[in-house]
């Protein structure tokens, strides 16, 4: 059956408002769809927005990945390589990156030393190292040699030689004054071209890198952060603070 309108002026406003009804029809259609697929996105991604990216279900598809991301570390880690001086099991560590070819960072170890004295054994200290980026560099070389006098208990008796500013060291004489240490001058000389000990170095160097730190010394001493010189009453008030506050755990 064929419906034909006698009357052209109705006729064309019956057509006009057929067209804005079926364009509003439409349109609705198409946002409540829309905005329907818009909420239940915005639900799923709500139930995981104390995930990280890579974990959750929903993956924003504007957001570029980073494959080292979830390797990032958002504090030091003190692992079974990490030289620590006092009591393992204090409270409280300070955790030190540091270059055996820094004046400065001689100085602030010689503070921090005499306060684990003073503090007992609450306080420890753990080394890490962040040397020049170059394997030829006494910098890079010195930290290599002090891990493998760790290796037989004498990390910190050969560093505290390594910053004896009255010896007039370069890459050449590190295996020499392992030599005159109470140890094994056949080992200590084998770990030194080791790479498994340069990689425990290197460790370290990433960890910093990863810690945004771009300059030493610098120390962690629970969630305080120093870079650069500082004098042993700073360092007193911020071990201070952070024993109250364990203690108010």
């Amino acid at each position: 059956m064929v419906l034909r309108f006698k009357n052209k002026d109705l006729s064309t406003s019956l057509f006009v408002f057929v067209s804005i009804l079926a364009f509003v029809l439409v349109g609705g259609f198409f946002f409540f769809l829309r905005y329907g697929i818009f909420m239940l996105k915005s639900e799923l991604l709500s139930e995981q927005v104390n995930k990280p990216y890579w974990e959750a279900d929903v993956i924003d598809p504007f957001i570029t990945p980073s494959e080292n991301l979830q390797n990032k570390i958002l504090k030091p880690q003190i692992s079974k390589d990490s030289p620590i001086l006092g009591n393992r099991d204090a409270k409280l560590s300070i955790i030190y990156f540091s270059d055996y070819n820094c004046v400065y960072c001689q100085q602030q170890k010689v503070v921090m030393k005499q306060l684990m004295e003073e503090y007992g054994g609450k306080v420890n200290l753990v080394w890490k190292d962040y040397p020049d980026n170059d394997a030829e560099s006494f910098s890079w070389q010195a930290a290599v040699a002090a891990r493998c006098a760790g290796k037989q208990g004498k990390f910190w008796q050969y560093q505290d030689k390594l910053f004896n500013n009255d010896l007039d060291l370069d890459n050449n004489k590190l295996i020499e004054l392992g030599k005159t240490m109470d140890m094994s001058a056949i080992d200590f000389a084998k770990c030194v071209k080791n790479k498994e000990t340069e990689n425990v170095v290197l460790s370290d160097m990433q960890e910093a890198q990863d810690l945004n730190i771009s300059g030493v010394p610098f120390i962690f001493i629970g969630n305080q952060e120093i870079m650069g010189e500082f004098t042993k009453d700073e360092l007193k008030h911020l071990i201070d603070i952070e024993l109250e506050n364990m203690e108010g755990e």
